[in-house]
This record gives structure tokens, C-alpha cells and sequence, in this order.
């Protein structure tokens, strides 16, 4: 060991990464026997634990001690992988303005904020110098943290200052949650620092330690340090754009914990966020503001922390409530801007991305606030219903999900906006998740829905899945939508009935051609044949209907058998998907038989007593 020190002390890089990984390899060990000994244990919780309870456990605890601090030296004397480390505050800054005028699917989680900072997955000295440091901080604990706070005391306020804070974020698994609160003060600290890079690498680091740890568990010693955290987090929200997504990153990860702690509660939502709802949301809405042209791969990050603050927020409060309709207010303005604001957006591509984001938030935003939007349905479709004709995936399928949401919310007086929804849905458009949504939306007026207004619609849907049924890769969820739309209409769906079988008997001859590049296609034809027969018979009630479908079930169910009589290969996993889907089809017919039957005994004793 003493050699390792000493090669670790001196300039020989080579020889250093040797000892570096072999110390690497020590403590990898010492973790598998503490964890092997941890399972022979009953586990007692954190905040019970003493002080300096584990420290005895390991015998390298006093070779680790005088490790940490060579690795740190090791990790600042790599002044130029530092400096590396650093371009992110400067790289692409010049390519800001050239985005692609093309547009293109934007994802709607947006920008990864996890990687944003990560270092680069390579040898050099520096970067295996931070994973021993990472291995040994889960051995020593809380010995290993207070080593890295005194080292970023020494050199926060010289040339190494931005490097310095880095190592903070190798030390967060180990000590417990006790143990670890000094260190939010020092990071609160530390985002108030007058270098952009420091600050950054501070929210950086609260928010990952927020996410190990959850910032509920650490308040809940110190409750009046919520108070500190929210104010600084709602400031520096609106800093520098690097800055400000690693804040908003890391107000997304506090929320989220409260949000988790309130379920394992069996509580509803959170309360303890209720005094920052709206500060939270004004800051956020100033920060993701159209004027203020956020370079694009910081754009997400605002609305991502907006739609978790919407989902735990305590809607029985009505200082929040009315911050939530004060925010749905604000965001259809933005989403008119962006829809019809001729010059409000550089670039197609930046168009995209914001549709994307708006309309994720206006559908958590409908789950959160329910019929009360009953009144803004109309403008809502009309923001929302224009994107059902984009070219980007993401934007139909963000608008689609959210006119899904409003339809639940609305429940049956969705119907009379229907004809609006239906001027935008063609087979051009059809896309699996859409198809869902229509569904659902199926499901919501199929029982409750005012028949004047939604048989007009269900011909206009059935009508467009027709069409669909021509394009190859639409049959598969078509069928399977087909199941669906009969089980929520029920006895409405019968009119279809006749079309309907007449298409599955020709999605059937489809499904024999089952050689070459078609068998992948087929085997989906038939499994979206089996959904469609399970939803059929759960959902019709006409007898005699029923024993015409059930004939033709049983018709394909024989089918198949002899196909797999006939072929020899090995059953794959589709085959055995295939399968459950027939049997989940076939286990339909007992009970529905039985009703049936009931129904044609019942009609044939009338017609003797008349």
C-alpha cells in the first residue's frame, strides 16, 4: 500500500493509472463483502445510525483516509483534462444560431439534463482518479465527504475553483442522509458564487444529491431549510442557460421526491410545496419566455420541472388552484404565439420542439384540473387540434394524448366537440398511439355520450379505420382498435357488424401469407385479429350476432391450429403471444354464450305465448 502512495506522489502517469486501478479493484471488493455481510443483517434506517457507526467495519479505512486526499491532488494536477472538462460553459456556443430549418421529431422529455456535465467515458488519470474516489467515499462515508469539503474550501477562491467543486458529486453514496445535509449549505453557498461554472456545478450536484437521497428526507430534520433552497432555486432559475437548466433540473428532482414521499404516505399530493407553487410557476414561465431565445437544447428544462410541479400540487388549496388556471391561461397565449405568430419563433425545428413541450404540459395540466376546464375545451381544441396535421410524430402524438386527457376530464359533453376533432382525423394521420387516444375517446362516449351527437362520429371513425385497413403497417393497431371501439360502444357497435366481419375475413387471407419478408407482418395481423374477436364478443349483446361471431372465432381458431399442426419449427415468442391472444379471444365465449342463449330461449317462449 505505502508503495502505491508514494507511485501516487510522484510524476510517472503510467504508474499512477496501475495504482489508481488496483485501488479500484480493493475497494470493489470491500464493497462486495460489506454488501454480502449487509444481507446476513436486519437493515436499520439511516437516521438511527450512529455517527461513526461504520467506520470500524473495514480494515482499509485508514489506507482509504490517506488515499482520498492523493486522488484529489492526482484529479487537480490534471490542469488540461480540467480544462477539457470545462469547454462544456463554451463549446457549440458559436453553433447556438444554426439550427436546422428542417423539421424533425423532438422527443417529448427533450434534452437529456442528466448528461449534460458528465465526463467523458475514457482512461485518462483524471477520470479513474474520481471513480476510486466514488468507491471509496461508499467505504469510509462520511470521512470521505468532509475531505472534499475541506478541499474545495482551500481552492474555491483560486485558479482551480470551478475544477474544484467536481469531485463533490463521487462522495454523495456513502454517508447518510444525517450526514450529508452540511453539504446542502455548502452548495446553496456555492450557487451564489460570482463564476457561472461554479454555480452550475453546484445545482448540478444538489440536484443529484436530491436524487440519491430526496431533498423530503433531508428537511425533515431541517424544515426551515426549504424555505432557503426554494427561494435560491426560484432565483437562479433565471440565471445563465447553462446554470439555469441544471436549477431547473434540480427543482424537478426535489419536486418529485415530495410528490413520492406524499404517495408513500397514502396522501394525494404534497402540501409542503403548496407556498412555492406560484413563485415556482412565475419564475419558470419568465425563464422559458418566447423573447428571451433559449438556445434549443436548454429548452426542455423549464417545462419539464413545470409538468412535475403540476402533478403534485395540491389542487385543494386555493391559492394553488388558481395558480394552475393562472398558468393554463398563460400557456394557451404562448400556444397561440407559437402557432400563429408569424415571426415569434426563429426556426421550424425550434417550432416543433416548443408545440412538443406545450403540449405535454396542457395534458398534465388537464389531468391536474379535471372538468373544471370544461369551459376552455373548445379554445384548447382549436390550439390543439391543428397539430393532429404536423409532420412531426412527436407533435401529433403530444396533441392527440392531451385531446385524450381533456375528453376523460369532460367526460360525455365531450361529444359536442367532437366534429372538430373529426375534421382532423384522417387516415393520412393514423398512427398507433393516435388510434389509442380515439379509443379512449370511444370509451368516454360509447356509454355516456348523448347518441344525437356521437353516432355521426362513430360512422366518421369506423369510415377512416376502413380506409386505414389499406395501408400495411396501419392493420395490425386498426384491428386491434376495431376490439376496443366494439367493447365501449357495445350494442351501438352492432350496425358495424356486418363491414366488420367481411374486413377481418380479408385481414385473415393476409395472415396466411406467412413465408418470407410477410410472415413479421402476418403474425400482427393475427394477433390484431384475435384483439378485435375479444372485444366483438365482450361488447355485442344482439344474440344472434353473437353466435355468428362466435362461429367465426371458432372457424379461425382452427385455422391456426392447423397452420401450427403444419408447420415444425420451434414455438417462438410471438407464436406463444399469439396464442394468449386467441385463448383471452376464446375465453369470451363461455360466458357470453350463456347470456345468449338465455336471450334466444327468452325470445322463442314469447313468440309461443303470442
Amino acid at each position: 500500500m505505502e508503495l502505491t502512495f508514494r507511485a501516487l506522489g510522484g510524476d510517472v502517469e503510467p504508474l499512477k493509472v496501475q495504482c489508481i486501478k488496483l485501488w479500484i479493484t480493493i475497494c470493489e471488493k470491500e464493497i462486495d463483502r460489506e454488501e454480502e455481510e449487509e444481507e446476513e443483517e436486519e437493515e436499520e434506517e439511516e437516521e438511527e445510525e450512529e455517527e461513526g457507526e461504520d467506520l470500524s467495519a473495514s480494515c482499509f479505512i485508514g489506507p482509504l483516509l490517506r488515499l482520498v486526499p492523493l486522488l484529489l491532488q492526482t484529479y487537480i494536477k490534471e490542469e488540461g483534462v480540467v480544462l477539457k472538462q470545462e469547454d462544456i460553459w463554451k463549446q457549440r456556443d458559436e453553433d447556438e444560431g444554426d439550427e436546422d430549418d428542417g423539421d424533425e421529431d423532438v422527443k417529448q422529455k427533450g434534452v437529456n439534463l442528466e448528461d449534460m456535465w458528465e465526463p467523458e467515458e475514457d482512461e485518462t488519470l483524471q477520470v479513474i482518479s474520481m471513480t476510486c474516489l466514488g468507491l471509496a467515499a461508499r467505504i469510509i462515508k462520511v470521512e470521505a465527504l468532509h475531505l472534499v469539503m475541506e478541499f474545495i474550501e482551500e481552492l474555491i477562491i483560486g485558479p482551480h475553483m470551478i475544477a474544484a467543486s467536481f469531485p463533490l458529486r463521487f462522495v454523495l453514496e456513502g454517508p447518510s442522509v444525517k450526514q450529508l445535509a452540511p453539504l446542502v449549505d455548502l452548495l446553496l453557498d456555492l450557487m451564489i458564487h460570482s463564476v457561472e461554472g461554479v454555480r452550475g456545478r453546484a445545482a448540478w450536484t444538489l440536484g443529484r444529491l436530491f436524487e440519491i437521497v430526496g431533498a423530503h428526507r433531508i428537511m425533515r430534520n431541517k424544515v426551515w431549510l426549504l424555505n432557503r433552497i426554494m427561494q435560491l432555486l426560484i432565483e437562479r432559475s433565471n440565471d445563465a442557460p447553462k446554470v439555469s437548466m441544471e436549477v431547473h433540473r434540480a427543482l424537478y428532482v426535489l419536486v418529485r421526491g415530495y410528490g413520492e414521499d406524499a404517495k408513500s404516505r397514502s396522501k394525494p399530493n404534497s402540501c409542503e410545496l403548496s407556498p412555492y407553487v406560484k413563485p415556482l410557476i412565475g419564475a419558470l414561465m419568465y425563464a422559458s419566455d418566447l423573447s428571451r431565445e433559449t438556445p434549443s437544447r436548454f429548452l426542455a428544462s423549464p417545462y419539464k420541472a413545470l409538468c412535475e410541479i403540476v402533478r403534485v400540487s395540491d389542487t385543494q388549496d386555493l391559492q394553488v388552484r388558481e395558480a394552475l388556471m393562472g398558468l393554463i391561461s398563460h400557456i394557451m397565449r404562448r400556444f397561440n404565439v407559437v402557432l400563429h405568430g408569424h415571426n415569434a419563433i426563429s426556426s421550424p425545428r425550434r417550432r416543433n420542439q416548443l408545440e412538443v413541450l406545450l403540449c405535454g404540459l396542457v395534458e398534465v395540466l388537464i389531468h391536474k384540473l379535471g372538468s373544471t376546464l370544461q369551459g376552455s375545451a373548445k379554445c384548447l381544441l382549436l390550439l390543439l387540434c391543428p397539430l393532429l396535421t404536423r409532420e412531426s410524430t412527436s407533435a401529433r402524438n403530444g396533441a392527440a394524448l392531451a385531446i385524450g386527457a381533456l375528453a376523460h376530464a369532460i367526460g360525455a359533453d365531450f361529444g359536442e366537440h367532437m366534429p372538430m376533432v373529426l375534421l382532423y382525423f384522417s387516415v393520412k394521420r393514423l398512427s398507433p398511439l393516435y388510434l389509442e387516444v380515439i379509443c379512449d375517446i370511444c370509451h368516454v362516449l360509447g356509454k355516456e355520450g348523448k347518441e344525437e351527437e356521437v353516432v355521426p362520429c362513430f360512422d366518421h371513425i369506423m369510415e377512416v379505420l376502413y380506409q386505414g385497413m389499406g395501408e400495411l403497417t396501419l392493420q395490425p393497431p386498426i384491428l386491434s382498435s376495431i376490439g376496443q371501439i366494439a367493447l365501449s360502444l357495445g350494442e351501438k357497435f352492432e350496425k358495424y357488424l356486418p363491414l366488420v366481419m367481411e374486413k377481418l375475413l380479408v385481414m385473415e387471407n393476409i395472415a396466411r401469407l406467412d413465408q418470407g419478408p410477410h410472415e413479421d407482418h402476418s403474425n400482427k395481423v393475427r394477433e390484431g385479429i384475435c384483439k378485435a374477436y375479444h372485444g366483438i364478443i365482450g361488447g355485442i349483446s344482439d344474440a344472434k350476432s353473437g353466435f355468428k361471431v362466435g362461429m367465426a372465432l371458432l372457424e379461425f381458431s382452427e385455422q391456426e391450429r392447423k397452420r401450427r399442426d403444419r408447420d415444425e419449427r420451434t414455438v417462438t415468442a410471438t407464436d406463444r403471444r399469439i396464442m394468449t391472444a386467441l385463448v383471452d379471444a376464446l375465453s369470451q365465449l363461455s360466458p357470453r354464450v350463456g347470456v345468449w342463449s338465455e336471450a334466444v330461449i327468452l325470445s322463442v317462449q314469447q313468440a309461443n305465448i303470442y
